[in-house]
């Protein structure tokens, strides 16, 4: 591979295309710290043995520079309802992601904001200790390209994930895709959104069962 070609940009369009990149990863931090800052008066909570940030990211090629240099794949936000303490360890309980997806050349042509409903197992299995802390749980099924893994049912405005394989945690998965970048530029009071745009649907989508 030609690591040289060049690129069919000006400078000025490279500097405008970092420049844009690191603003959208500042407002997805930004996001994350506001989402933890409202979700309790929302009836949602942090699970105590999850991470509070689940992330995937792309090391560029180069060992020179690997690790140093890398592309934000996905990142996930993991919580609970209120009243469940231990979802991790009960059956028939329910843990709730809010997902920025941009890997979005798999089946659409734009980067996702994913909100989601896991159903964990009636019967569970034995996991291990990490289960409940690996990225790919909560990725995968929400990927409607993985048909060897899942069935994927296309319902009005949501979808639902059943596994064929029981090496992943959840049984069933409800999903709601939303365009990530319609949701940022309509974003003129972040608060209100998060509200409005996120904990609504998340109190919508805990009424669904699949």
């Amino acid at each position: 591979m030609n690591m040289y070609k060049c690129l069919d940009m000006t400078s000025e369009e490279i500097v405008d295309a970092f420049r844009k990149v690191t603003e959208v990863y500042e407002y997805v931090d930004n996001l994350i710290f506001d989402l933890d800052n409202i979700c309790e008066g929302k009836g949602f909570k942090v699970p105590d043995k999850i991470p509070r940030i689940l992330k995937f990211s792309y090391n560029v090629e180069s060992e020179f520079i690997k690790g140093e240099w890398e592309k934000i794949h996905s990142i996930i936000k993991i919580y609970q309802p209120n009243t469940d303490k231990d979802a991790d360890k009960t059956k028939d309980k329910h843990l709730y992601g809010v997902a920025t997806l941009f890997d979005f050349c798999y089946f659409c042509n734009k980067p996702l904001l994913v909100i989601a409903k896991y159903t964990c197992d009636a019967n569970p299995k034995p996991q291990t200790k990490d289960s409940y802390t690996t990225f790919w749980m909560y990725y995968w099924p929400i990927q409607r390209r993985i048909h060897n893994e899942f069935d994927f049912e296309d319902h009005t405005n949501y979808f639902i994930s059943t596994r064929k394989k029981d090496k992943y945690i959840f049984e069933k998965t409800i999903f709601k895709e939303f365009d990530l970048f319609e949701f940022l530029c309509n974003n003129t009071n972040p608060e209100e959104t998060i509200e409005k745009r996120i904990f609504n649907e998340l109190n919508e989508i805990q009424k669904l069962d699949p």
